[in-house]
């Protein structure tokens, strides 16, 4: 059983600072540790960054989804950001920092002087500040592992595989994904699969940004035939997969979920059956092909949407 913890923020950051962030950070997988309420994470994802939190404790009223899991366990990736922003105090944060640089990743070290040596200044990987007075609190953001300004414009490509991961399984699917030896590694950058004897690889790519791979390729992103999906303005259905909505838009409508949102898009969610009516969301009120497409296909509209 999880204890709740009181609805605490400790991080506000300045408008300038997450301009910096998204910038600097721009199309890599960014993981949020000891997110708390999801509030910092809410902003990133605001300005267009794909984020997962992750925190040990639930909050009171949350701001955004956090996934409930120790550090310890979470499968950080080779090209993702780990951020850990004005942390509570314990061994917990440099233990995840050498779990996230061991596998490859970017830490991303957001506090105030005081914490710096218990959290930071005893590690021995590489360590620059990149950043002064990012919040309130004047906070200082070192990075730690790897440093992005030999990264963020290099031009060397990476390979990625189209596989079909358990081609002969009725869970068969196509992914883009690296290969990591035994197992492949995601294109999104935080997760893995291990590989199996029924794999078919289909091509290969070598490009700088795993967003200019040909996603529509990935019947678990691409697929017309699914209930959930994204309808645009002017009535044009855009089918994924279950819960697939961020990487659909990031990944082939090259939109923000705030751009999509705010220009009208419908997110329509889950699968329809004969005795629960599939729900949609959206900002502002439907256009005229929106309101046909959702009644012809069973939706129930009201006069007021």
């Amino acid at each position: 059983m999880f204890i709740t913890l009181p609805n605490q923020v400790f991080f506000e950051p300045t408008e300038e600072f997450l301009d910096f962030f998204s910038k600097q950070y721009k199309g890599k997988p960014i993981i949020e540790v000891g997110a708390g309420t999801g509030r910092f994470s809410k902003l990133l994802h605001d300005k267009g960054l794909r984020v997962i939190a992750i925190d040990a404790f639930p909050r009171d009223n949350p701001e955004s989804d956090v996934t409930i899991i120790n550090s310890d366990m979470f499968p950080f990736q080779p090209n993702s950001v780990v951020v850990i922003a004005r942390p509570s105090r314990g061994q917990w944060i440099q233990d995840t920092i050498d779990k996230a640089v061991d596998a490859g990743a970017i830490v991303v070290y957001i506090g105030i002087e005081k914490h710096y040596d218990d959290d930071i200044y005893s590690l021995t990987y590489p360590c620059e500040k990149v950043y002064s007075c990012a919040g309130n609190d004047e906070e200082e953001v070192f990075q730690i592992g790897e440093a992005m300004s030999n990264n963020t414009n290099n031009t060397n490509k990476k390979e990625y595989f189209l596989i079909e991961h358990g081609a002969n399984t009725p869970f068969a699917m196509k992914y883009w994904v690296t290969d990591l030896g035994s197992k492949w590694g995601h294109a999104n950058g935080v997760s893995w699969m291990p590989k199996s004897k029924d794999d078919i690889v289909h091509e290969s790519s070598f490009v700088e940004d795993d967003n200019d791979l040909d996603w529509t390729k990935v019947n678990l992103l691409h697929d017309n035939e699914k209930e959930s999906g994204w309808l645009s303005r002017s009535g044009e259905f855009f089918g994924c997969g279950y819960m697939e909505h961020d990487n659909i838009a990031y990944r082939i409508l090259k939109k923000t979920i705030v751009e999509l949102e705010n220009s009208g898009w419908i997110r329509l969610h889950g699968v329809r059956t004969d005795d629960w009516m599939m729900a949609y969301s959206f900002n502002g009120r439907l256009s005229a092909e929106q309101r046909r497409w959702l009644t012809r296909v069973g939706y129930s509209v009201r006069d007021d949407d």
